[in-house]
């Protein structure tokens, strides 16, 4: 079990991706897609929408490659009425032996230093395993009905992150 960005124990032993997700007070279920990025939203949405759920509380997002990640922090930072956290963790080795191993858990704006510091690290890395996992919790909800995801699937794959391959969970309002 790992921490996730909102401070919260991500309890791995899930469900599949087509079955709800336990593990999350209050929450009525989970919603769970591996795809690109706009595509595993959608796949997300209609899940939820199948199930009849009126708003999303609590979306996550596991970026496999850290520099997609990278790109993402800005586009997760513009999702309006959202409270954002992001997850760094993972390590890295230098092709003289030198070993790094980072945990980050903040902000969004606490993160771009870290970003800052990490891209060129990992893209001069002779080895590396480091991921980046957003959090956006809608405090009102984000409701399904009308475009609201789609405008935000649509917000979050600009700039050509919509080939970014990820893990989107979304849990449903209590």
């Amino acid at each position: 079990m790992e921490e996730g960005p909102t401070g919260g124990t991500d309890n791995a032993g899930g469900q599949s991706s087509t079955g709800s997700r336990g593990g999350d007070a209050g929450a009525v279920g989970g919603f769970v897609a591996e795809a690109v990025l706009k595509e595993a939203l959608a796949q997300v949405w209609e899940k939820a929408r199948a199930a009849k759920v009126a708003a999303i509380r609590r979306l996550i997002l596991r970026i496999y490659e850290p520099q997609d990640g990278f790109r993402l922090l800005g586009l997760v930072g513009g999702v309006p009425d959202a409270e954002k956290r992001v997850a760094i963790e993972g390590d890295y080795a230098t092709e003289p032996g030198s070993k790094c191993t980072i945990e980050f858990a903040g902000t969004i704006d606490d993160a771009k230093p870290v970003k800052d510091f990490l891209d060129p690290q990992l893209r001069a890395a002779a080895d590396s395993d480091v991921q980046v996992e957003f959090a956006m919790t809608f405090p009102d909800g984000l409701p399904l009905q009308g475009s609201a995801p789609e405008k935000l699937a649509d917000q979050l794959a600009r700039f050509g992150t919509g080939a970014v391959f990820v893990r989107a969970e979304a849990v449903a309002d209590a």
